[in-house]
């Protein structure tokens, strides 16, 4: 495993979905809260923020893509659990079931990241 590939994975996931969320609501305000449109387009380009961490995390972990991407999918699960006590409106179940999301992120950037980047073939395998 690649851990100094899986520790920038882990920034740039965490990162960029900070991001994301920081600019909607920075331009939402406090409609942010009552808004069903606006927190289904936080959740949206929270997502594609997602993806795009996780295809950047893949191109930079050149070996063992699929095995450094489940790590940085199941680390930025973990570290997402403070969201239960700091959010009155994220339950624990949802954090559970956040999961399932980070992990279609997940897939969804490893196969962009394998159409940018593909896996190069060695002399053995060229057969």
């Amino acid at each position: 495993m690649n851990y100094r590939a899986i520790f920038l994975g882990i920034l740039l996931v965490m990162g960029l979905s900070f991001v994301g969320g920081f600019a909607i609501g920075l331009a939402a305000g406090k409609a942010m809260f009552t808004s069903p449109r606006i927190m289904l387009a936080a959740g949206i380009l929270n997502f594609f923020l997602t993806v795009i961490a996780f295809c950047i995390s893949g191109v930079i972990a050149r070996t063992q893509r699929f095995n450094n991407l489940a790590v940085i999918a199941v680390v930025c699960w973990l570290l997402s659990a403070p969201s239960i006590f700091l959010n009155p409106a994220f339950t624990f179940d949802a954090w559970l079931l956040s999961f399932i999301f980070i992990a279609i992120a997940m897939v969804a950037g490893c196969g962009l990241s394998l159409l940018l980047v593909p896996v190069a073939k060695t002399s053995a395998s060229a057969g």
